[in-house]
């Protein structure tokens, strides 16, 4: 199941001014922007679509280039076979810290990425 995108649904949340809204069962959690308007949000999304069917939930990331006005297309930031829960974002300097807690067998582990928010594209 691929990553849904999430300027496809109404808004809801603001992200550098952009409305986002995740499809129904998944949680958008947080984004983060730069000062050009460049963008990543960052979401738990769900296998079976919502969050009452028993399916494991995955993180999902997608990204807002200001210079094409555009989203890319979302991907999974894992796919590991736990649950991943709790996703956040933060950044700094034109960097994004994406967390995530990854749920391994009987261990919670958190997990992260570290990515550029704004794309090579539009630099």
């Amino acid at each position: 199941m691929p990553a849904t995108h999430p300027q496809r649904h109404k808004a809801c949340c603001q992200i550098a001014g952009l409305s986002l809204w995740p499809s129904e069962g998944d949680i958008l959690s947080n984004g983060v922007s730069d000062p050009h308007g460049n963008a990543i949000a960052i979401w738990r999304q769900f296998e079976g679509g919502r969050p009452d069917d028993g399916s494991r939930s995955n993180i999902a990331i997608n990204r807002f280039d200001r210079a094409t006005g555009a989203w890319s297309s979302a991907v999974f930031a894992e796919t590991q076979p736990g649950n991943a829960i709790s996703p956040g974002a933060s950044a700094n300097g034109g960097q994004a810290l994406l967390g995530w807690i990854q749920a391994e067998g009987a261990v919670n582990r958190v997990k992260a990425l570290l990515q550029p928010v704004t794309s090579t594209r539009s630099q």
